[in-house]
């Protein structure tokens, strides 16, 4: 019989031991391959760290990360032993999970080779909200899915959107096309969700805009200062006055400052994975900005890591402008995601693609199949784009 439990710090290298089994030292998550940070989630008892055992042997592993302060939860490093798969093991630790997470929102990045996880948590009712490209490397560079439960409690504080770039705005409707056909067009219950809030969201309307037209001097940065000591300390000290600074669950571990101004960075050294954590650019110096993010592509490929991601508040459409100008492809929209004033704002998730996609060996549910159509398109455009600025 299996027991499903949730983990302390005496299981520490007992779950350890299963990652080892399965990809020998290639599992990249920090959670599981720094042990400091390891300790410090087994130690808090926000999170869930659940495990399933066969008599002594941890034999299945699921992590929960929760942040109170947000009312958000991330489940994520799911795995079971090659021997005890097909046996409905996951199925148990997620629910066990989902049964004792007191939060607004849970979210999840599936591996997009492994059809069991997205059949899950799409019959729970999470929402498919985007595809990121080649986002980590295990033995080779894999695309990920991102779904999210999102409960009335989110929905009831969000804040609307007005205006919204058409880029954006394709991205939305895909959105919206699944919300219709996976719930308003059908009749279901579910504890956590309020269709009220759902056929507001598909409803609302916004100005659509064109992309805004910047006439600045691109500029290469010629000076750059790469500080890895004590940058996280740093951070916290200084993320009320940064940009851009939503990236739940990551912490820094390079900080780097321009003549346009700094950013902050994680990078994953394993899998070369990496997410701007902040900018800190005078306030009102929009061409400070724009360069700064023309910079940080390049100056993230000479530190050798090979994806880039971004999150900005969907009612930010000209920081959307930038970025798309700058190369930065919108993979997903994450309605409710950010705490903002008083509610809740949507979040437009970005990426720069170092590599192009590949989906062999991916299982496609029929719900991603426009956002990979999506994320194609959008590439071409850029490539476009490039060519045709570099023939003026």
């Amino acid at each position: 019989m299996t027991e499903i439990l949730q983990a302390d710090i005496s299981y520490k290298k007992h779950i350890k031991n299963v990652y080892l089994k399965v990809y020998g030292n290639f599992y990249s998550l920090p959670e599981v391959q720094e042990d400091d940070l390891m300790q410090q989630i087994l130690e808090n008892n926000n999170n869930l760290w659940i495990v399933a055992k066969k008599g002594n042997e941890v034999i299945g592993s699921l992590l929960f990360r929760v942040d109170g302060n947000l009312s958000l939860a991330k489940g994520m490093a799911a795995i079971v032993l090659p021997e005890y798969r097909n046996q409905g093991i996951f199925k148990e630790m997620f629910e066990f999970g989902l049964n004792r997470l007191n939060v607004d929102i849970i979210y999840a990045l599936t591996r997009t080779i492994s059809p069991e996880p997205q059949k899950l948590l799409l019959k729970y009712n999470f929402l498919p909200l985007g595809l990121f490209p080649n986002v980590r490397r295990i033995y080779a560079y894999e695309n990920h899915g991102l779904y999210a439960l999102i409960k009335q409690e989110a929905f009831s504080n969000r804040k609307s959107i007005n205006k919204v770039l058409k880029e954006i705005a394709d991205l939305l409707g895909i959105l919206k096309d699944i919300v219709i056909s996976r719930y308003l067009l059908k009749i279901f219950k579910n504890k956590f969700i309020d269709l009220r809030f759902l056929e507001q969201f598909i409803s609302e309307k916004y100005d659509i805009l064109e992309r805004e037209k910047f006439n600045f001097n691109l500029r290469e940065a010629k000076k750059l200062d790469i500080k890895v000591l004590n940058v996280e300390k740093e951070y916290l000290e200084v993320i009320d006055k940064l940009r851009f600074k939503f990236f739940p669950f990551h912490r820094p571990n390079f900080k780097i400052t321009t003549e346009f101004g700094s950013f902050f960075l994680h990078i994953n050294m394993i899998d070369k994975h990496s997410a701007i954590m902040g900018i800190d650019v005078p306030e009102d110096d929009l061409e400070k900005m724009y360069n700064l993010f023309f910079n940080i592509p390049y100056i993230v490929d000479k530190l050798d890591a090979r994806y880039l991601e971004v999150i900005s508040m969907a009612i930010n459409h000209r920081n959307h402008s930038i970025l798309l100008d700058n190369g930065f492809i919108p993979a997903a929209y994450f309605p409710c995601l950010i705490p903002y004033q008083d509610g809740r704002v949507d979040a437009v998730i970005f990426f720069y693609p170092y590599n192009l996609p590949h989906f062999k060996k991916m299982y496609i549910p029929e719900e991603f199949k426009n956002y990979i159509k999506y994320v194609y398109s959008m590439i071409v455009k850029k490539i476009n784009q490039e060519v045709e600025y570099s023939l003026r």
